[in-house]
């Protein structure tokens, strides 16, 4: 789980400098991502692996994930076009504390005081995040970044898809799950802006940043079949927990990379916003 965060903190960085260089639409972006990861893991199953052995529930659980997916990652790229890729991950954060708001309105299931305290903290964290600079704190100022507002609507929508990735994950394999969830989120993408833009040129879009893709490409699978894979071993609420490390690889590896200001201001407050998910998620 722990290498994988860290490849997926890098793919948020990689995400925001081919956003901000603004030479692709976001949705394209996702779409070619999505497409050639899925069909390199496929690939696997063709000549190395056996195909897993689907289980009932599957496609329910696999077409629910991809649809809430679709909608998680779009908003989230779009995040990354208008914020540092520094804010914008740590919203990633609040993904766990979701889970348990979401399973008290929808399953009825109680949040202990821990839980609650768990919860606190991590928007804490997130207060002191829109307010790098120090000076009064202001909840307003959270509704002035574009950006924090989409990130906090991902993470919700990717709370409501955790469930149902566990569910695919373990009737059929996380390799297979990964592989399917792609190309069905990247093609749906794809589809949908060529659709809307009218586009159908996208193959010069590709040519055009090839280089920038296949290695959003390499890091999405390294990061992802890392993580999922992970979840065939542990309880969601651990797992979401520690996939969540890798806003805590993005902040410091966009100081480094893309040079973003106020990286440890930043750092400090994601680590609240973390030790807010685990007490969530150990005590809660």
């Amino acid at each position: 789980m722990i290498p994988g965060t860290f490849f997926a903190g890098l793919l948020d960085v990689i995400i925001r400098y081919a956003l901000r260089e603004g030479k692709i639409n976001e949705r394209l972006l996702l779409a070619f991502n999505f497409i050639f990861s899925g069909l390199l893991i496929f690939i696997l199953f063709v000549f190395f692996l056996d195909f897993p052995e689907i289980k009932n529930g599957f496609w329910l659980a696999l077409f629910a994930t991809s649809i809430l997916g679709l909608f998680g990652h779009w908003v989230y790229y779009k995040a990354f076009s208008q914020n540092e890729a520094s804010l914008i991950s740590p919203t990633r954060l609040l993904t766990p504390p979701f889970v348990l708001i979401t399973g008290f309105f929808i399953l009825g299931e109680k949040v202990s005081l821990w839980g609650a305290v768990g919860v606190l903290t991590t928007i804490a964290g997130l207060w002191l995040l829109v307010n790098p600079e120090g000076g009064k704190l202001s909840l307003a100022k959270i509704f002035k970044h574009k950006g924090i507002i989409l990130g906090i609507i991902g993470a919700l929508l990717f709370a409501l898809a955790l469930p149902f990735d566990k569910k695919a994950v373990i009737t059929s394999s996380a390799l297979f799950f990964s592989a399917g969830y792609l190309v069905i989120v990247g093609f749906a993408s794809l589809v949908i802006y060529v659709m809307q833009k009218k586009d159908f040129l996208v193959h010069q879009k590709f040519k055009a940043n090839w280089q920038i893709i296949l290695l959003m490409v390499a890091v999405h699978i390294a990061g992802f079949v890392l993580t999922t894979q992970a979840l065939n071993y542990t309880l969601i609420a651990y797992a979401a927990s520690v996939k969540r490390l890798w806003s805590l690889w993005a902040v410091i590896l966009s100081g480094s990379l893309l040079a973003e200001k106020n990286i440890g201001k930043k750092l400090v407050a994601t680590s609240v916003m973390l030790a807010g998910i685990v007490v969530t998620s150990l005590l809660g």
